[in-house]
């Protein structure tokens, strides 16, 4: 299990780990993110998020807390583990 207040950073159209559930950024604009997250035993789930939004994954709660969009770069999410 990840331990509470560690970070993960997500950069678009890629694929990072939330407590063994698959984490995918995509689509990042005005302040926003579709994150979408899956495993064998979740469900793909599809959500828009900002900074301050938690998510749900595996055993843990993950709390958005910074987007980064660079001008014509691919942008990231950072997720911090807080429960």
């Amino acid at each position: 299990m990840t331990p509470i207040g560690r970070e993960v950073t997500v950069q678009e159209t890629t694929v990072g780990d939330l407590d063994g559930v698959s984490c995918g950024a995509a689509n990042l604009w005005d302040g926003e993110v579709s994150l979408t997250t899956w495993s064998d035993t979740v469900p793909e789930l599809t959500r828009r998020v900002a900074v301050g939004a938690c998510v749900e994954a595996g055993a843990g709660l993950w709390l958005v807390v910074a987007l980064r969009d660079p001008p014509g770069r691919l942008g990231s999410v950072t997720l911090r583990r807080v429960g």
